[in-house]
């Protein structure tokens, strides 16, 4: 088999070569519904249809406040026009940190918070005319915590898929006790989040950190781990008290990882005895159940572990490893 890869200089280049070789790329005539409002539920209308999704910087200041440079990326993010910043994901205790320069909003550094949103928001009202609605990422690494600069990883279960990459012992599985204490933890994070001047706050779970990784905890004993109900526990229980601060200005939302690429047991999204085929009976109960009886009217949706299986959602032809399929590759014979 032999790989041909294509570089093209516009649009039309690509369809053409789509046409040639039968593949269907569904691109929109025009972007121009972008700019049209949005309704996202009571109490949160956004001016355009454009936001930026979250992408960690790790430039915190060594309290977890943000930097210059942190504080620069935003502002351009939000003088560039979009309604909605999903931030990064930032810290809610210290132990979960994924680097000693990840965000991490505490108490202590509340007030640099402040100084930081309105910043944005006067930036994105000064040059288009409204604040951008900033969503602020409440986070555990979980595995990936890395808080003094060397892992330090706290997990739900072992995973012998990320652990080729970073080593765990049984020593490292948390607690039941712990995550009942991290509960509360989502709790007091979505006041400061409030207070800091967020208009939202997301209970992550996603992306192989620790709630997501609980979310397939199949093997897992007690309260967090086999059943569906024991395995989304932390998620719902953490948006339980994040809820208790909700009001019209604040809301609470989730990034929900639905699929993580890997075989039952140590995927959600999949279904034993199915290989790695998605299965999401489980993802879309979840979100149901996260809309109708905890009243969360959006969520962010997300697929992969941008680790060990980046190609789910980020395809590529240079990284760890090279995916069996790739968009921008057509194979020959």
């Amino acid at each position: 088999m032999k790989h041909e890869r294509f570089n093209y200089k516009n649009l039309d280049e690509i369809k053409n070569k789509a046409k040639e070789l039968g593949v269907y790329l569904p691109f929109a005539e025009t972007t121009s519904i972008l700019k049209e409002k949005l309704f996202v539920s009571h109490g949160v209308n956004w001016e355009n249809r454009m936001g930026i999704a979250p992408m960690e910087g790790a430039d915190s200041l060594p309290n977890g406040a943000p930097s210059e440079l942190t504080t620069r990326r935003y502002v351009r993010e939000a003088i560039g026009g979009s309604s909605v910043i999903w931030f990064e994901a930032i810290s809610i205790v210290k132990e979960g940190r994924s680097s000693a320069h990840q965000l991490m909003l505490t108490e202590e550094n509340l007030e640099e918070y402040k100084e930081f949103t309105e910043k944005i928001k006067e930036a994105g009202r000064k040059a288009n005319g409204f604040a951008p609605y900033l969503i602020m990422q409440a986070n555990h690494s979980g595995r990936y915590s890395n808080p003094d600069g060397k892992p330090a990883p706290l997990i739900a279960y072992r995973h012998p898929e990320y652990e080729k990459l970073r080593k765990a012992d049984d020593s490292c599985i948390v607690t039941d006790d712990y995550l009942k204490g991290l509960e509360e933890s989502f709790g007091e994070a979505a006041l400061l989040a409030k207070k800091a001047g967020f208009d939202s706050v997301d209970i992550k779970s996603c992306h192989g950190y620790l709630l997501a990784e609980l979310s397939s905890a199949y093997n897992r004993p007690g309260e967090y781990g086999g059943s569906y109900e024991n395995r989304t526990r932390m998620l719902k229980n953490g948006i339980a008290a994040a809820k208790v601060y909700e009001d019209s200005d604040f809301k609470v939302t989730a990034r929900i990882g639905i699929y993580d690429g890997f075989a039952y047991p140590y995927g959600f999204g999949v279904k034993e005895g199915e290989g790695n085929v998605p299965n999401l009976e489980e993802p879309i109960r979840l979100i149901r159940e996260l809309k109708v009886d905890y009243q969360i009217d959006m969520v962010n949706l997300t697929m992969g572990n941008p680790y060990v299986s980046t190609h789910v959602t980020r395809p590529y032809d240079a990284g760890k490893y090279i995916p069996d399929e790739h968009p921008l590759l057509v194979l020959q014979e």
